[in-house]
């Protein structure tokens, strides 16, 4: 996103989570701002459980508008270091080098997954014609035809 910018969604809400902002939803984010937009904060009995805790509420939050950092959170979250508690201010750079460039995906698994959630919603709308459905960083133009074909980002399967 381009600064200044609107924050066009940010909504989150669970038990043990917390988010703190200066900036409502619509409002602008502004050429000299903050960059932390926001605050994610998550509580529990225990690090496994807040560390649980915080993986879903990085998977259910919705923010639209700006550039965010959920993706490197999420896999932050996931490092076996960061699982263990053996991390230090060098954590970071000696996890990504080369700095971090996103997730690794298995595209064949991810592929299915988004086949299958597009076929799933096509049919519950009794829909044939073209789809455009987006999850976080995924993006899936897909067509059904007769005979339950689709067609996913112009490949058939």
């Amino acid at each position: 996103a381009q600064i200044p910018s609107n924050l066009r969604e940010l909504h989150f809400d669970h038990a043990g989570v917390r988010v703190d902002s200066g900036i409502d939803e619509g409002g602008k984010v502004q050429l000299y701002y903050d960059p932390m937009v926001s605050k994610l904060i998550c509580y529990g009995l225990d690090r496994e459980t807040t560390r649980q805790k915080m993986l879903q509420a990085l998977d259910s939050y919705v923010i639209h508008g700006v550039k965010n950092n959920l993706e490197f959170l999420r896999a932050l979250m996931s490092e076996p270091a960061f699982i263990e508690g053996k991390t230090t201010t060098a954590f970071i750079p000696q996890t990504w080098k080369n700095g971090f460039h996103g997730a690794p995906k298995e595209k064949a698994a991810q592929r299915r997954a988004e086949a299958l959630a597009v076929w799933m919603y096509a049919r519950s709308a009794g829909d044939t014609g073209p789809i455009s459905l987006r999850s976080g960083d995924v993006e899936v133009e897909a067509e059904m035809e007769a005979g339950n074909v689709i067609f996913l980002d112009g490949e058939q399967r």
